[in-house]
């Protein structure tokens, strides 16, 4: 059952570095963005310590692999920037959908909403949030529970985070593809002493990321007053990456752990 609308007292909220307008909904917590750090923060220092290590030991290769992990970190940022505009193609193909777009607005989230064909899912950008048609066929309680996940992702600004995430990822499956440029990208890290740099890097990524889920899972189930219907939206989309999304056990337990 949902909470009642009620007005903060102060007639805003601050949700990781975002000023809220007076909001028309159900009320988010404040969120940190500081406890995102925690194991990402461990494999970073790791990073680091592995490319000081390497300076000590032989400071002509430590800077070949600096330079190297530098050059696999860019191929990841450009094969992330493809991924997006990939997804803004699709947006501007998509037909609006003013009732989803009205609904997420009750969440505090403005944000034009279009849908294309596609299993349930959703994709927020920088221009609006992306729905699939088959979203359509979920319990309404499970839709509010995608787009308050969603509205979350957005009031929380996690799209800084996702890109910071998906460079070293984007980087680790560009070094190992079977083409001769990733051939001598993968060589050039393995000899230069920067894979173990690119795959902690790599983790501290996959850590970051699921965290933001996490995260977003319980503002969602703030928004909504109940987790129910955020389990049940998390069991509708099986199609997420399981690499950057935990299960929907995990996901359900972690929930539960909030009650």
């Amino acid at each position: 059952m949902r909470h009642p609308i009620r007005a903060h007292p102060a007639g805003s909220r601050t949700i990781g570095r975002v000023n809220l307008p007076p909001p028309r909904g159900p009320q988010l917590p404040a969120h940190s963005s500081w406890p995102l750090a925690g194991g990402a923060a461990g494999l970073l220092a790791a990073a680091a310590a592995a490319l000081t290590a390497g300076a000590m030991l032989w400071p002509p290769l430590a800077a070949v692999a600096t330079v190297t992990l530098a050059v696999a970190l860019r191929t990841g940022a450009d094969r992330h920037r493809q991924r997006l505009a990939g997804y803004l193609r699709r947006w501007r193909r998509a037909q609006p959908d003013p009732q989803l777009a009205e609904q997420l607005a009750r969440f505090g989230c403005p944000l034009p909403v279009r849908m294309v064909p596609g299993p349930p899912n959703a994709f927020l950008l920088a221009d609006g949030l992306l729905v699939t048609d088959q979203l359509a066929d979920l319990q309404p309680a499970a839709i509010d529970a995608v787009l308050a996940h969603e509205a979350a992702h957005h009031l929380a600004g996690d799209h800084a985070w996702v890109a910071a995430a998906e460079t070293p990822l984007e980087a680790v499956h560009a070094t190992f593809q079977a083409t001769t440029p990733a051939r001598m990208l993968a060589g050039a890290v393995i000899l230069s002493g920067a894979a173990l740099p690119l795959l902690l890097l790599a983790g501290a990524a996959v850590s970051l990321r699921r965290q933001l889920e996490y995260r977003a899972d319980a503002a969602a189930a703030t928004l909504l007053g109940d987790t129910g219907p955020v389990i049940a939206a998390i069991d509708a989309c099986p199609g997420l990456p399981r690499l950057t999304h935990p299960s929907a056990k995990r996901r359900a337990a972690r929930l539960a752990r909030r009650c």
